[in-house]
């Protein structure tokens, strides 16, 4: 028969096999391609200071592998297999583990033809491997870094690659496509998964580079939609989750759709409010099992598609209690900057349709940089950090009279109120969580005791700040 496959004609020849064992004769078919070909990739996901995932499409099932290694070697081999067996298909996942952090990995990979899957005796055909590209591990040391910001995409793969040429790749460490790349895709449109966004980015850098998928509301519309993680997969398994890199940690939050489930667009096949709760109450237990954890980074960026977290949603308390000091974003089609306020200890980028955000990393600030789609500049602002173990400005949402929880940082015995307090301070009084006073003042002075025989300690507390009417 004849099938065609990116641009040439491919014949396969059926040949017939006889095999006899004692008295009996089993007889199978195997077919065999005379092209074999990596439709699409390999490209980058789910990175961490110790692992990483190779992905690829090629044109006839096979089974895959990675060979990497340090300074042009492959000595190490990473094989495609699923629970004791080879995966055998057109799409190849293959996980490096046991990565050195920062450290440069060469790698290519290895996709071997299955050309007749069979009970027994499983016929194997060509083997090709790639040519070797390189990848670089995520690092909590160092000291800087930029990645990229795009999203509401909407399936114009032209507004993809004029926005992806603004960019400088050599020196961006990732992408994040903050929701929307693609819309209302059913499943025989799979193939706008990679038009749109694969192969736009493996031609400039996901080869090397990871591609960090936000999920937006449009991404939960048609019969693909359910596959799409499948293409930017993570070892949580969900649109939510955490990933670290010099002196920053990230929080992805999945928004929801844009209506309430019941709404009659959807048909009833909703259910996007049970997913939320789910994730909330995920989101809750890990901020309060992990403070000691985050407020060691200098940094925690939100990636959500929806300024507003979703429909009829308020998590900016989540974000507070995280210690969140930028949320990045898109939905609204139209650049926008948020400074702290309004309940939100945070900035918040908005990110517009035609626009790509740089976004660099240090631990004294994180610096923005917002271009059109003629690579002109629309802003720029920093976004200043405090020095880990040193309260920042998360007292700045505090309000008079009410308590608020919050993630705050302790350095020695001192606690800094912010300026338009201190003026009218009347007190101020700091509880943990088991309700036990930890801090209390009854003075105008901006630097606060800290309780001493509860040592310095980072965590949520609640506050209650009483100021003079």
């Amino acid at each position: 028969m004849h099938e065609k496959g990116k641009g040439i004609t491919m014949t396969r020849i059926k040949v017939k096999k006889i095999l006899l064992f004692g008295t009996a004769v089993v007889a199978y078919s195997i077919s065999t391609a005379f092209a074999l070909q990596v439709t699409h990739g390999p490209y980058l996901v789910d990175q961490t200071e110790t692992a990483a995932t190779v992905m690829w499409f090629t044109d006839v099932n096979c089974y895959g592998a990675v060979e990497y290694g340090t300074g042009g070697s492959f000595s190490n081999k990473a094989e495609d297999i699923v629970k004791g067996e080879l995966a055998v298909g057109i799409r190849h996942e293959v996980r490096l583990t046991g990565l050195t952090p920062g450290q440069t990995f060469d790698y290519r990979i290895v996709s071997t033809e299955v050309t007749s899957y069979v009970p027994y005796f499983p016929s194997i055909g060509n083997t090709i491997r790639s040519a070797s590209s390189q990848f670089t591990a995520l690092n909590r040391a160092k000291t800087s870094f930029t990645f990229y910001v795009v999203n509401d995409i909407h399936d114009d793969i032209n507004r993809m690659n004029t926005l992806l040429n603004c960019a400088t790749w050599t020196s961006a460490d990732f992408i994040v496509l903050t929701g929307d790349i693609l819309t209302d895709l059913n499943l025989s449109d799979s193939a706008q998964v990679f038009s749109v966004v694969v192969d736009p980015c493996v031609s400039r850098f996901a080869k090397s580079k990871e591609m960090v998928y936000v999920r937006g509301n449009h991404e939960y519309r048609g019969s693909l939609m359910p596959k799409v993680l499948s293409y930017f997969p993570n070892t949580s398994g969900e649109w939510y989750y955490t990933f670290s890199h010099g002196p920053a940690h990230f929080l992805i939050f999945d928004s929801g759709e844009d209506k309430l489930d019941s709404h009659a667009e959807y048909g009833g096949i909703l259910r996007s409010e049970a997913y939320k709760l789910v994730e909330k109450t995920w989101w809750q237990n890990y901020i309060l099992s992990n403070t000691s954890f985050l407020s060691s980074f200098h940094a925690k960026i939100a990636l959500v598609h929806a300024p507003d977290w979703g429909y009829n949603t308020n998590w900016d308390s989540l974000a507070n209690a995280a210690g969140v000091n930028l949320r990045i974003s898109g939905h609204t089609h139209s650049y926008s900057h948020g400074t702290p306020g309004g309940g939100r200890n945070f900035h918040t980028l908005v990110v517009g349709q035609n626009q790509i955000a740089r976004v660099t990393v240090s631990a004294a600030q994180i610096n923005v940089v917002v271009y059109n789609n003629t690579c002109g500049q629309v802003d720029t602002w920093n976004v200043s950090l405090p020095p880990v173990g040193v309260i920042d400005a998360q007292m700045a949402g505090v309000s008079p009279n009410k308590k608020t929880s919050g993630l705050f940082k302790v350095a020695g015995n001192r606690f800094i109120v912010p300026g338009e307090i201190a003026g009218k301070l009347k007190s101020i009084a700091v509880y943990d969580l088991t309700g036990r006073l930890r801090m209390k003042t009854i003075t105008g002075d901006r630097a606060l005791n800290w309780d001493g025989n509860a040592g310095t300690t980072k965590g949520i507390y609640i506050v209650q700040v009483k100021t003079v009417r």
